[in-house]
This record gives structure tokens, sequence and C-alpha cells, in this order.
């Protein structure tokens, strides 16, 4: 097993995240992108249930990961 290269345990402790390209094998990622996708769609039914525009709530945790948000 691979260690975390330096750089990107750098980048972790300064921006909270470090892309690790490669760490989770292809079959993997894709089951856990369908697994992910059945939570987010039932979550974002829960949400527009309450009124909440789901598009301005990704929208502006976009913004606030690239440190953009006013």
């Amino acid at each position: 097993m691979e260690t975390v290269p330096t750089a990107a345990r750098e980048q972790f402790a300064r921006d909270g995240f470090a892309v690790l390209e490669r760490a989770i094998d292809g079959a993997t990622l894709a089951m856990l992108r369908e697994e992910c996708a059945v939570f987010v769609a039932r979550t974002d039914r829960w949400l527009a249930k309450r009124g909440v525009d789901v598009g301005k709530l990704v929208y502006d945790r976009a913004a606030d990961v690239a440190g953009k948000r006013p």
C-alpha cells in the first residue's frame, strides 16, 4: 500500500482536502457514485417538498469550497 505524498498532506493541512489520483479503483468508484446518487436524489426530493431551492444550495456550496462566497 502506498503512502499519501507529502504534497497531498500539505494541501490537506492548508485547504482541508487533497486530490489523490487513482486512490480508488474504477469499479469501486463507479459503485460509490451510484450509491451516492441514490441518497442525493432522496435528499433532493426531501428538500424540494419543503420548498428548498436545491440548485441554489449546490451553487452556494461550490462558492464556499472555492472561497468565493460573499
